[in-house]
């Protein structure tokens, strides 16, 4: 199970940071306000 934790937390997270992260984070949140939306980022 722990490989499986591994391999789900790498593509999702890579892919996040990459277009979810610019478009939606950057978006909704403009840049500046990326530490109160930290914890969209972890769920």
């Amino acid at each position: 199970r722990n490989p499986i934790m591994l391999d789900e937390y790498s593509p999702p997270l890579e892919l996040i940071q990459i277009l979810p992260a610019k478009s939606t984070i950057r978006g909704s949140s403009v840049g500046p306000q990326i530490g109160p939306n930290n914890p969209k980022f972890i769920l």
